[in-house]
């Protein structure tokens, strides 16, 4: 179904099955699980580490990023049948929309960045990059510090992308 997203030109599919497939392949290629989910942290004392924990010396980590209050997204970038595919993931709804970026081909090469889909005034959309877990088909999460990552992201949107006007 076409959807007035990307242009007019992306299209959208609530096919479960694919996305089981795209779960499968990220958890068995990637060692990354989409099945996390969004914790809001509401008030700082949540942070704290409780004395149970202290107790087990365990300890929780945590990722800050900022919440636009958009829609949970991953965005990965791949080959199918040859051709370059950018599709966006919804990790709430299991919604996917296919569009189409104009990233350099070696991009596609396997690349899941995470963020936010946000509905601006205009009713256009942006996404907002989060982090970046997957790069030339690798996971990175371990390999790479957030600053690395997003100096990663930094690189290829200034070389490799072309942005539509």
């Amino acid at each position: 179904m076409q959807i007035p997203f990307g242009n007019n030109q992306a299209f959208l599919t609530s096919d479960s099955d694919i996305w089981r497939q795209f779960q499968k392949k990220f958890y068995t290629e990637y060692h990354y699980n989409t099945d996390y989910r969004y914790n809001v942290i509401k008030d700082v004392a949540q942070i704290s580490i409780s004395e149970l924990q202290k107790k087990q010396n365990r300890q929780e980590k945590f990722i800050s990023t900022v919440n636009f209050g958009g829609i949970k997204v991953l965005l990965y970038l791949t080959k199918m049948d040859g051709i370059n595919v950018c599709i966006y993931m919804d990790r709430l709804k299991r919604k996917m929309y296919i569009t189409n970026y104009r990233f350099e081909d070696e991009v596609f090469n396997g690349t899941l960045f995470t963020g936010e889909l946000i509905q601006r005034n205009d009713d256009k959309y942006i996404f907002v990059i989060g982090d970046l877990v997957v790069h030339n088909n690798t996971n990175i999460l371990k390999s790479h510090n957030i600053i690395q990552r997003l100096g990663i992201v930094k690189e290829i949107l200034d070389t490799k992308y072309i942005e539509d006007v």
